[in-house]
């Protein structure tokens, strides 16, 4: 009788073990695709922390001294890379029925508008937050590529 041949783990499995058993690894390999304005020099530090009532529990800090600007890495570097015309978000609305497509062109004319309007009012360090608020508001469903 022929050896059973041994099941290979899901890729997502493998992911999560190698995320557990090498984290600092596994978070390098995944920043290094991203656009840094400041590259981290590691990817996490892990110490106690102590609350005001004593309590202790472990905290972690994620690319601790990288700095990174998640906008340019959604939107901009794509239209850089001439995916500006790519569908970026499909809006669909529950109650109107009505579906709408943003490339990361439109999307990167809106952000830009929105951001405008803020920095105008005073908002500079709201600028994500409230770019995540509205897109929430619309109920914005977002395709994500696996070349990103």
């Amino acid at each position: 009788m022929p050896p059973t041949p041994t099941p290979h783990p899901h890729p997502q499995q493998t992911a999560h073990t190698h995320s557990l058993t090498d984290p600092e690894t596994f978070w390098t390999t995944h920043a290094n695709r991203l656009h840094w304005a400041q590259k981290p020099t590691q990817a996490l530090t892990q110490r106690t922390k102590t609350l005001p009532s004593g309590v202790q529990h472990e905290h972690w800090s994620w690319f601790p001294d990288g700095e990174i600007s998640t906008s340019y890495n959604c939107v901009d570097r794509h239209v850089e890379n001439g995916l500006g015309e790519q569908v970026a978000i499909i809006w669909e609305s529950p109650v109107t029925g009505i579906t709408e497509e943003y490339t990361y062109r439109r999307l990167l004319d809106e952000v830009e508008v929105l951001a405008g309007v803020l920095r105008e009012e005073g908002y500079v360090g709201l600028l994500c937050s409230a770019l995540l608020c509205s897109h929430r508001s619309y109920d914005l469903r977002q395709y994500i590529h696996q070349d990103v």
